[in-house]
Parts: structure tokens; sequence; C-alpha cells
């Protein structure tokens, strides 16, 4: 298969994420005097994965999200500050610690000048603008497609049939999506007649029944699947 369009996940896929959070929470616990211990941390994913797992259902909107995960996680210590407010001092945080994950800045610059290439993000629209700049990285991508910007998210079909759209001239067949997330991005991906590649950099097993056109633990392996 020959493929002309290269659409990249972010978070965990581009840029590490999981480790630009650890240093933001920490951060961000410093300054609210919130203990840094694993039963708060653990609250805390617990209460983030199940709202952007309801979010991606289209069970709620993405400023649910914000007003919730730290209004919710943090209720018991009494803090003189909304949720929100505390979600705004994590993404500040989250947007000054870029990390990128092993390999993207090779695979980038291997494909930007042959292949036209967008982001595909569930995220906060200025959130992802700002870390994309952060990073350097955004005039390389033509098109970028952020769930709160386009009223849906990866892996409803919705999302996709947008970019799509705002891509024409556009071939399905020739459209091959990375993603670190099988559901938001493999299963979104092959949903709307895309080829799906699940980047598992853990070689974690598959927790679903979803079957990725492929499957890779190095970024770098992209390139022979699209050359």
């Amino acid at each position: 298969m020959t493929y002309t369009t290269l659409l990249f996940d972010i978070d965990n896929t581009l840029l590490n994420f999981k480790e630009s959070e650890t240093i933001a929470l920490k951060q961000l616990f410093e300054t609210l005097k919130v203990p840094y211990t694993k039963e708060v941390l653990d609250y805390y994913y617990d209460v983030n994965h199940q709202l952007w797992e309801a979010h991606e259902r289209g069970e709620i909107d993405q400023q649910t999200i914000l007003d919730e995960r730290f209004g919710v996680s943090l209720a018991s210590f009494d803090l003189p500050y909304s949720g929100r407010e505390m979600d705004q001092m994590f993404r500040t945080l989250i947007e000054e610690n870029n990390i990128f994950m092993p390999g993207a800045m090779e695979l980038l610059a291997a494909v930007k000048d042959d292949y036209r290439l967008g982001i595909v993000t569930n995220g906060i629209t200025d959130t992802q603008y700002k870390r994309l700049d952060h990073a350097n990285i955004r005039d390389w991508f033509g098109h970028i497609f952020i769930s709160q910007e386009l009223g849906y998210a990866k892996p409803m079909i919705e999302f996709f049939e947008i970019v799509a759209k705002e891509m024409q001239p556009f071939n399905p067949a020739e459209t091959i999506v990375l993603g670190d997330n099988i559901k938001a991005d493999v299963y979104g991906a092959m949903n709307a007649g895309l080829t799906g590649c699940w980047y598992n950099p853990e070689g974690n097993a598959n927790p679903t029944d979803i079957k990725p056109d492929f499957e890779i633990k190095n970024l770098l392996d992209f390139l022979d699947i699209i050359k």
C-alpha cells in the first residue's frame, strides 16, 4: 500500500505525556500543598481516566473534564481554588514540560517533506497548540485536528469525517493513523476506513478485541510500513 497522508496522535505518541504529567502533577501538588502520595495520585488518575472515557463515548464535554478532574479528586483537601483554576495551573505546567517520545523527532524529520502530515488529538485546543509550539513542530503539520475544537473526540466517526472533509483531496486508502490508544486511534481510524497503526512501546497485551492493521514498538519502525 502506498500512503500519502500520515495522521499522528500527540500524547504518548509524539510527546511523552506520561512523563510530562508526572512532573506537572508534582509541581502542582507542591504549589497547592497537597501530599504527593500514591493514594492521592491514584485517585486523580482514576477520576481523570473515567472522565476522558466518558468524553470519548460522547457522554460529557471537555469542559466537564477541566472542571471535575481536580475539583473531584482533590475535593477532600478543601483548597481555595476551583477545579477549573487548578486545571489551568496544571495545563500551564504541562505546556512547559514537553518531552519527545524516543524516535519521534527522527521520524518526523524523515517524513515531513514527502507526505501530507496531520495531527489528530483528543485534548484542549489552547494547550495542544502551545505544546506543539514549544516543541517547535507545529509548522510541520498542514492540518491539526483537536477534539475540543471539532466538538467530537476520537474514536467518534464524526471526528474522522471532519478530517476527511478538511483535508480534501483525501483518499482514505492512502491514509494511516499512528497512535498509542488502540480504541481512540486505531479503532477510530479503521472504523472510518483508514489504516490504523498501534504504537505499543511497552509491548502490552491488547486489552480489546480490536485487531490493528499494524503494531510497532519503535516509532522508527513506522518508516518500514509507509515506504
